[in-house]
C-alpha cells in the first residue's frame, strides 16, 4: 500500500506516494490499468486494485440501523441515522463514542467538508452549513433550485473560478455543478453518466488524470456500486462492487449504497475513500486506499525525481537525474492552490515553513503538461 508524503506535489484529484523511493527497492513499480487485478507493492507482497484499509460494523456500534451519510472530521466519524434527527460519532478506530443531534437538522442523507465548515443535505433543496466545533448549523446556508432535492453534495473548491462549489444530485438525475449560493455553473446529463441510484458522491481532485467525482449508487449486482465519472466528460469508468468486500467478513445479506467521502485523514499519509453501506443485518463503515483504486498515477518518485526530508518542517528538496525547468503548485487537501512557482535545475528545494501542518498536494508541470504528483506531511 503506497504511503503518501504529505506536501503533496498536486496531481489533478489524487495525490499517491508511498514509502520513499530510498526506502523501496531499486526498481520502484508503475501503478498498472485497473482491468488488472493485481499489482506489486513496495513489500514485495501483492494488493489488490480495490484495498480494504478497513471495515466497521457501526450497527454493532451504534445500536441503530439504516444510516444515510458520513464524513471524517476533528478526529472523528460523524454517522447520521437516516430520516431521522440522530447522528453517531465515531473515533479514528471506529469506536462508538456518543450520540447526537444538530438543532434544525434532521434526515442527513451526506456531509462533504471544506476545510472548515461540514454541509449537510438532507434530500431538500438546501445544503445545510455546519460549524463542527460546536455541532451546530452555521448559516448562511446554499439554497439551489438545479433539482428539487439535493441527496448528495460534494464540495469542490475549483469550481466557480476557485471559489468553490458543490456537484449535487439525486437519486436518478443529472449531476449538477452549483456556486456557493446554489446558481448552477454545468450539469452532466444522466444519459451520458448513465449511472442511477445515486446516493453519495466524493470529488476526488488528487487523482491523476482528473478531476474525477466518485459515485456510491444503489446499482450493480448487488445495489452497492462505487463508479468514478470524468468530470470533464462526464463518462463513467472504473467501476467496483463493494459488497463483494464487507459481506463474508459482516455477514450480510444485502446492501445499499450510502454516503461516500476522501480523507487523507483517517490512515496516516493516505488517501482514503470512505462509504457508508447500508447493508442487512449490519450497516458497515469501509474504506478504500485509494493509491490502489487509481489507475495510471505518476507518482514522481517513480519518475525518478526523489523528494526528501519527507515528512518536513521547513524546505522540501528535488533531486532529478536531469536539468530542467519546471512549474509547481501545491495544493490543500479540498484542492485550493495555496502556492505556485518555478524551479529550475536538478536540485531545488522549496520553502514550505509557513504552511500549517497537515496534507498536500504537489503538482509538477512542464511546459503546461502535467509531469506527475507527490503528497508530503509538514509537521
Amino acid at each position: 500500500m503506497k504511503k503518501v508524503l504529505l506536501l503533496a506535489f498536486a496531481f489533478g484529484i489524487y495525490a499517491f506516494n508511498h514509502t520513499s523511493l530510498l526506502a523501496q527497492s531499486s526498481n520502484p513499480f508503475s501503478d498498472i490499468d485497473p482491468a488488472l487485478p493485481l499489482k506489486p507493492s513496495n513489500t514485495g507482497s501483492t494488493k489488490a486494485m480495490w484495498d480494504v484499509e478497513f471495515s466497521y460494523d457501526i450497527t454493532a456500534q451504534v445500536g441503530s440501523s439504516g444510516n444515510a451519510g458520513g464524513i471524517f472530521v476533528n478526529n472523528e466519524y460523524w454517522v447520521s441515522k437516516w430520516a431521522s434527527d440522530t447522528l453517531f460519532r465515531l473515533n479514528n478506530t471506529g469506536t462508538y463514542v456518543n450520540t447526537f443531534t444538530i438543532a434544525g437538522l434532521s434526515a442527513i442523507r451526506s456531509m462533504t467538508y471544506d476545510g472548515a465548515y461540514v454541509y449537510a443535505s438532507n434530500n431538500t433543496g438546501t445544503i445545510y452549513r455546519i460549524d463542527p466545533s460546536t455541532a451546530t448549523l452555521a448559516p448562511p446556508h446554499i439554497n439551489t433550485s438545479v433539482t428539487p432535492t439535493v441527496r448528495f453534495a460534494s464540495f469542490d473548491s475549483t469550481l466557480n473560478g476557485n471559489a468553490g462549489g458543490f456537484w449535487v444530485g439525486n437519486f436518478n438525475t443529472d449531476i449538477f455543478a452549483i456556486d456557493m449560493n446554489g446558481g448552477l455553473i454545468s450539469s452532466i446529463a444522466a444519459g451520458v453518466h448513465t449511472l442511477t441510484g445515486m446516493y453519495g458522491a466524493a470529488f476526488d481532485n488528487q487523482t491523476s488524470g482528473g478531476p474525477y467525482l466518485w459515485v456510491f449508487s444503489q446499482s450493480g449486482t448487488n445495489n452497492s456500486q462505487i463508479t468514478r465519472v470524468t468530470l470533464s466528460s462526464g463518462n463513467p469508468g472504473i467501476n467496483h462492487d463493494a459488497f463483494t468486500d464487507i459481506s463474508g467478513p459482516h455477514s450480510l445479506t444485502s446492501s445499499l449504497a450510502g454516503g461516500i467521502f476522501i480523507t487523507d485523514q483517517v490512515v496516516s499519509g493516505e488517501w482514503t475513500l470512505v462509504g457508508v453501506a447500508q447493508g442487512t443485518p449490519n450497516n458497515v463503515l469501509v474504506g478504500y486506499d485509494l493509491d490502489d483504486v487509481g489507475a495510471s498515477v505518476n507518482n514522481l518518485e517513480e519518475l525518478n525525481i526523489h523528494i526528501y526530508p519527507n515528512p518536513t518542517t521547513d524546505f522540501i528538496n528535488l533531486v532529478m537525474e536531469e536539468n530542467g525547468s519546471y512549474e509547481f503548485k501545491i495544493m490543500d487537501i479540498a484542492g485550493r492552490t495555496i502556492r505556485t512557482g518555478m524551479i529550475n535545475g536538478s536540485n531545488q528545494s522549496i520553502d514550505v515553513s509557513t504552511l500549517a501542518n497537515g496534507s498536500y498536494v504537489l503538482q509538477l508541470a512542464q511546459e503546461n503538461q502535467i509531469i506527475g504528483y507527490q503528497t508530503i506531511i509538514k509537521n
